[in-house]
């Protein structure tokens, strides 16, 4: 019978051997990117409702239909 740490060991060397670019990298500007679109979507929703005071309520009135 084969060991607990041996099939780990055989597991880990397989995977080893068969491994393939993840190309999974995200740069700097991907970052910034994501920072620019919620300031967009902060001041778009502001002149929308054209006075800071009025989107305050409204996200007030929300958050509290929706605990009920």
């Amino acid at each position: 019978m084969v060991s607990n740490w041996a099939t780990r060991i055989y597991i880990a060397i397989v995977l080893a051997i068969f491994t393939t670019p993840a190309l999974a990298y995200i740069d700097p500007g991907s970052g910034a990117m994501l920072v620019q679109a919620v300031l967009a979507l902060v001041a778009s929703a502001i002149f929308y409702f054209k006075n800071p005071k009025q989107l305050w309520d409204a996200l007030r009135k929300w958050y509290r239909e929706r605990r009920k």
